[in-house]
């Protein structure tokens, strides 16, 4: 089986004697790549120049959803960000670098979108509702595994290719989100408001809504993510 390289997030400790920080990854992930023919494996925290030797043999990287990006990384002053780790943040754009020069795709989701977006120089959104606007609400804690609003695909892109659709119910749980694109990436989905949505570029796709929160519904994704870039 192909195996799928997954980004860790972390933590403080959690019902532990020790202080140290805790790598883990919501099973969910795992689930939904298992779930389409592929195995995924957990990467631990390490320092970024690290991150060749952690991709090695592997098919793909997958980087999740998480925490808010430090904007310090992007080159901006913090406004409305928080939850930050600047640590976590420099090594999953040293695993996007080190995809790229191994020619393995990436899938990003949420955050990984984000993530692969500041990588290639973009910005991102400190807060959607402050900085861009309140018509829609991509903030749903209450609603993280049903349609919390709408996008529209891109009739060229993977997206349409895996749902065959243009309008597409997703779910929301985000405060944050690209407010200039990066180099080499194209916006594929759109939110009611204008906001993107989706990427592509090179070997790499993102999505800002959560598909392993609901996998039933978003399993083609996942399964053609698979199909398409995985050889």
């Amino acid at each position: 089986m192909k195996r799928i390289a997954i980004a860790s997030a972390r933590q403080s400790p959690i019902g532990s004697t020790f202080n140290y920080k805790q790598d883990f990854i919501n099973e969910s992930y795992v689930e939904a790549i298992f779930k389409s023919g592929a195995l995924g494996y957990i990467l631990p925290f390490t320092d970024p120049p690290n991150a060749l030797d952690l991709l090695d043999g592997f098919d793909a990287l997958l980087l999740p959803g998480g925490e808010d990006i430090d904007p310090l990384v992007y080159g901006a002053e913090e406004t409305y960000s928080i939850n930050r780790d600047a640590a976590l943040d420099r090594l999953q754009i040293a695993l996007v670098h080190a995809a790229m020069r191994l020619e393995i795709p990436i899938l990003g989701i949420c955050r990984g979108l984000q993530i692969i977006n500041i990588t290639l120089g973009g910005t991102l959104y400190q807060d959607i509702k402050r900085e861009f606007s309140q018509k829609v609400n991509h903030l749903r804690l209450d609603i993280p595994y049903s349609a919390a609003h709408t996008v529209k695909i891109e009739s060229d892109s993977f997206l349409y290719r895996a749902f065959k659709r243009e309008i597409l119910d997703v779910n929301s749980v985000h405060h944050q989100g690209i407010k200039d694109l990066g180099y080499g990436l194209k916006a594929t989905a759109i939110s009611p408001d204008g906001l993107i949505e989706a990427i592509e570029g090179e070997n790499m796709v993102g999505v800002q809504w959560h598909p392993e929160a609901e996998y039933r519904e978003m399993q083609d994704i996942f399964r053609l993510f698979i199909e398409e870039y995985i050889p």
